[in-house]
């Protein structure tokens, strides 16, 4: 007994080898693309992650600004409030100030005296 197989019957187990073989190099593309996701994913995760990093450090450096810039407001407040004059002459207006001042204006004025008393041409009798 001979077998003879038809151009048919050739054509199909040849077709199924060729979609097989294009299965194959589906799926090898596939892994490939696969593979390359899982990549791009850990480098996306990454950056991600660097991301935060830097997110916090910059929440950090915020509060630090925040609290270094606060007492500045307030002190420019103030300032603006109460102005620069008010500030001298509560200066200029305190009692130590006022008790310096004083107290170097008698010494200027005893010095002054005593120089001009030696200055003064003594009295005496004319013979």
């Amino acid at each position: 007994m001979k077998l003879v197989l038809t151009g048919k019957e050739i054509e199909e187990p040849t077709s199924l080898l060729i979609d097989q073989e294009q299965v194959k190099a589906e799926l090898e593309s596939a892994k490939k693309d696969l593979q390359l996701a899982k990549v791009e994913t850990a480098e996306a995760t990454r950056r991600l992650t660097e991301t935060e990093e830097k997110l916090e450090s910059s929440e950090t450096a915020w509060v630090t600004t925040e609290s270094l810039v606060e007492p500045l407001k307030n002190n420019m407040v103030w300032m603006q409030h109460h102005g620069i004059i008010n500030v001298a002459n509560s200066i200029l207006n305190s009692i130590d100030l006022e008790q310096t001042v004083a107290n170097l204006m008698v010494t200027c004025t005893t010095t002054a005296l005593r120089k001009d008393m030696r200055n003064v041409p003594s009295m005496s009798p004319m013979l």
